[in-house]
């Protein structure tokens, strides 16, 4: 009997152990009731996170797709195209030797291109002399199209311009690439004439250049401050350059003792110069 007491009290203390430490009798883990529902309403919450972002960003995603939508209402339907500026459509004036393309839709006799000559009039098949110089390709086009209307019923005519040989500027000194460009309008700026020149190099006196326009008996010269305008934003000399314009780059005045020292002394005995002044290079 006392056996039998001990044995029932033994396996209730083992029951008691099991459902404590969430093991169950086949040995599949049991978590504890207040643990796992926990657990669950953790995870619940983070679907329920998740699944709110993720409705955000496809309401975003629906309101940047509507702006776009009505951003493209309104650029396409509240002014008509042809009252919008092209770009370059006065921009540029034809003049000698230029080269312009001539494009009649179904009219390859009076398609082609044709250069400028030095009276400024184009040569055109079946019509003759045409003026173009001191137009913009546009106007040209409606010389032509009105022309055209003594041989084709309605003509449809497009100019574009393949040669840019009428205007010119130019730029010498302490800079990347000195010399002639073309110009592909009227007029351009001075910094985008630098640019395309490949800009003043590290020996150029920036606060000594000068903007000349030519001229035969009273040439216009303007100084300006390249180092103000390329390196500090200062737009003030940022001037107007037209064809036949000159840029002038002087180098530094050390520069050019330095420049002297590398033809005469050569580069050993400059070394040697340079050392009485502490090492310090007549560039800088």
């Amino acid at each position: 009997m006392e056996k039998r007491t001990m044995l029932q009290y033994a396996v209730l203390v083992a029951l008691i152990t099991l459902i404590v430490t969430g093991v169950s009798l086949s040995g599949v883990c049991i978590r504890p009731v207040n643990a796992q529902t926990a657990q669950d309403a953790k995870t619940s919450e983070e679907i329920k996170q998740a699944i709110e972002e993720v409705e955000a960003k496809k309401q975003q995603e629906a309101e940047y797709r509507r702006a776009i939508r009505n951003l493209d209402e309104m650029t396409t339907t509240a002014v008509p195209d042809s009252h919008y500026p092209l770009v370059g459509e006065t921009g540029y004036t034809l003049g000698k030797n230029d080269i312009v393309e001539i494009l009649v839709r179904g009219q390859g006799d009076f398609s082609g291109q044709f250069i400028i000559g030095p009276d400024g009039m184009i040569q055109y098949n079946y019509v003759g002399d045409v003026p173009a110089e001191g137009l913009t390709k546009y106007e040209l086009r409606e010389v032509l199209t009105e022309e055209l209307k003594r041989f084709v019923k309605v003509p449809d005519v497009s100019v574009s311009i393949v040669g840019y040989n009428s205007k010119t500027f130019y730029v010498l000194g302490d800079v990347g690439h000195p010399g002639k460009f073309a110009m592909r309008g009227d007029t351009i700026k001075l910094r985008d004439a630098l640019v395309v020149a490949g800009l003043p190099n590290r020996t150029a006196a920036l606060k000594r250049a000068v903007v000349i326009t030519p001229d035969e008996t009273n040439p216009k010269i303007v100084k300006v401050n390249l180092k103000d305008l390329l390196y500090k934003g200062i737009l003030r000399d940022d001037v107007d350059l037209k064809t036949g314009d000159l840029i002038v780059v002087p180098s530094s005045r050390l520069s050019s003792i330095n420049w002297h020292l590398d033809q005469i002394l050569g580069p050993l005995y400059k070394a040697a110069y340079l050392a009485d002044f502490g090492g310090v290079d007549l560039k800088d």
